[in-house]
């Protein structure tokens, strides 16, 4: 059962997701936002900066994966110039599914694309290549995107590099 647990939370997931679609929201829209996002997506994957400033919105926040990992438009831009220019050879991700949900209020209130996919890089410093599950998250605004979330096991990416962890060493009681 542990097993099935997040495998039954992701299918309900996306099965509310689906139905979660706004009043006067059109499927014409919705497939505009994704296919709009995959644009973008696949900008990112081949380093076409120009495209990737195009979609991006002036007010532009990029957030993830950690807590405190946060980016503005110009700063996006900047740092995947440099990883084009010196970090990866290849991206190519491969999309399992593309949501749409309309969220009419609150602080989440806008038009969202929720991705899942798998990324597979390679790197041109010799480090092994990688392929991780990644999940993004997209409010798109007059064709634009305002908000991006990733979500990736950034531990994972690691592992397959050959990292180890070690974990901390337990701290001596005071007893």
């Amino acid at each position: 059962m542990k097993k099935l647990f997040p495998l039954i939370i992701a299918l309900a997931s996306v099965v509310i997701i689906s139905c979660n679609q706004a009043p006067g929201k059109s499927n014409a829209m919705a497939d505009q936002s994704k296919a709009f996002v995959d644009k973008y997506i696949q900008a990112v994957c081949t380093g076409d900066l120009s495209a990737m400033g195009d979609a991006l919105a002036d007010n532009f926040k990029g957030y993830g994966p950690g807590s405190k990992d946060s980016s503005d438009r110009a700063k996006t831009l900047s740092v995947w110039k440099t990883n084009w220019d010196s970090v990866f050879t290849s991206i190519k991700y491969d999309r399992i599914t593309a949501q749409f949900v309309s969220i009419p209020d609150g602080r989440a209130k806008g038009d969202w694309v929720l991705e899942w996919g798998d990324i597979s890089g390679t790197y041109k410093n010799g480090m092994p290549p990688v392929k991780f599950a990644f999940h993004g998250v997209y409010k798109v605004v007059n064709n634009k995107i305002e908000v991006s979330v990733g979500y990736y096991n950034v531990a994972d990416i690691l592992a397959q590099q050959g990292f180890t962890f070690v974990p901390p060493a337990k701290k001596a009681s005071g007893m």
